[in-house]
């Protein structure tokens, strides 16, 4: 009968045990969900913190269409064009020694040879006004500064240059003391220029300036029956734009100024004179270029 007490206390000594584990875990179980409700959910509820950090403004990445005035065309005067033509055109050749450049795509400064180049700067000494001095003749000195000075103004700093001085006419005549005189009254001789040419565009862009130019290359034959001109839109005269007739050579010459270029221009060749403007007023060769 004592035994069976003893077992019944124990039986009920783990009821309690498992009352009481129960009634902890329920009670743990409120509080978290205390402590969950009244902490943790305000925080979570809360609005997110505002950042401080300005956003990055948006850019209006549209170009602006409107020319610079660096990058605005100014048509400039014939006669402007024809002066800065005629710094490297050879006049009293009718333009042979220039013309050979033409069956090149591209010809700047430097890829004249040093024959034409010294043939610049003679022509644009003696067209000039300057001279340091004149001899008992009258013939215009200049030393090697001027000549140096003329040489960079026209074909540039960077170009290179080897003067050639040699007695005779129309040469640089060396007269010591780093002095030459130049000579261009022994006359020119007769020539017939075998390209024609006519400026389409003359425009400056900032400081640049292109002088744009139809040409036509020409060739001639003369016979008994007439004189005829063949006229090329090339340097080697692969492709044939046209032929004219002429009665005689005096016919040839007499309507060479009556040239109509209507007829041709939309064939023609087409080359690109680049000259740059130096803030002394003075203009300065760049290149030649082929655009047809």
């Amino acid at each position: 009968m004592e035994k069976e007490s003893k077992m019944e206390g124990k039986r009920n000594n783990k009821i309690l045990i498992v009352f009481l584990v129960i009634m902890v875990v329920i009670v743990l179980g409120l509080v978290g969900y205390i402590v969950w409700d009244k902490v943790l959910r305000d925080v979570a509820e809360e609005e997110p913190p505002v950042s401080t950090i300005e956003p990055t403004p948006t850019i209006d990445v549209t170009p602006d269409m409107t020319p610079s005035p660096e990058e605005e065309e100014v048509e400039i005067s014939l006669e402007l064009a024809e002066q800065l033509y005629n710094m490297i055109y050879d006049w009293e050749e009718c333009g042979s020694g220039l013309f050979e450049y033409y069956q090149y795509d591209k010809i700047l400064a430097n890829d004249f040879s040093n024959e034409y180049k010294n043939h610049i700067v003679k022509m644009n000494l003696y067209s000039s006004n300057y001279k340091d001095g004149t001899t008992s003749n009258g013939d215009p000195i200049y030393t090697l500064t001027t000549i140096m000075n003329v040489k960079n103004r026209v074909l540039g700093f960077d170009t290179s240059f080897e003067l050639i001085a040699s007695s005779g006419c129309k040469n640089l005549n060396s007269i010591g003391d780093n002095q030459y005189t130049l000579d261009y009254s022994c006359g020119g001789r007769m020539c017939s220029p075998s390209v024609r040419t006519k400026f389409e565009r003359t425009i400056q862009k900032g400081d640049k300036i292109y002088l744009t130019q139809l040409v036509l290359f020409e060739q001639s034959e003369n016979l008994e029956s007439g004189y005829t001109s063949f006229y090329y839109q090339d340097y080697n005269h692969s492709n044939l734009i046209a032929t004219e007739e002429f009665a005689d050579f005096d016919d040839y010459l007499v309507k060479y100024d009556q040239f109509d270029w209507s007829k041709y221009e939309n064939n023609a060749g087409i080359y690109q004179y680049t000259f740059q403007t130096n803030t002394d007023g003075t203009y300065t060769f760049l290149q030649l270029e082929r655009l047809r």
